[in-house]
Formats: C-alpha cells, structure tokens, sequence
C-alpha cells in the first residue's frame, strides 16, 4: 500500500488522530532547540508544528499525507516569485485549504 494513501485515509476520519497536544518528548526538550526557524519532519495533523509556532518558533510542516497537512493553515506573505511560479504555488495553496468547521 502507498504509504501517503494509509496516512491519507487514517487522517481523513473526523477529530485529530493523535489529538492536538503536542508530543510529550517534544514539550522535555522544546528549550533545548535553539530559537528560530524549525523543519518539523513527518508532521501529520501539525500538532506539534502548532506547539513549536506557539513558543515564537518559525516552523515549516512537511509530511507524506496531504490530508494531513490539510488540517494546518497556509500563508503566504512576501513570497516573491515568477508571476508562472506564482501561479501555480497559489493555486496548490488554495488546493490545500479546507472550509471552517
């Protein structure tokens, strides 16, 4: 099975698969991490993306499941790019937005 479709589909039922509390190792050494800007790997729901941005960190999620990334915002500001770049990098971003709840 592709791995992106099976996180795809676990992330796809209502709520938050691991909840919206950010990882407990995370929280013991968030102090640790030098302040700034932070790549949060295989981030899922954005829990602990959210965590880390709450604390003034400038966090970038990424991670397999677009579903997943789905339930997290996207903003765009001074992003300069080609007007044919620029195109399509808002057109992706409105792709990955979901109405209110």
């Amino acid at each position: 099975m592709d791995v992106g479709l099976e996180w795809n589909q676990r992330y796809a039922k209502p709520g938050y698969t691991y909840g919206t509390a950010p990882n407990e190792f995370l929280v013991s050494v968030a102090d640790r991490i030098p302040q700034g800007r932070v790549l949060s790997l295989g981030d899922g729901e954005g829990r602990n993306s959210v965590y880390l941005a709450r604390l003034g960190y400038d966090v970038t999620a990424v991670d397999v499941s677009d579903v997943g990334l789905e339930k997290d915002g996207i903003l765009s500001i001074f992003c300069h790019l080609p007007k044919p770049l620029r195109q399509q990098v808002h057109a992706a971003a409105v792709s990955g937005l979901k109405p209110e709840d």
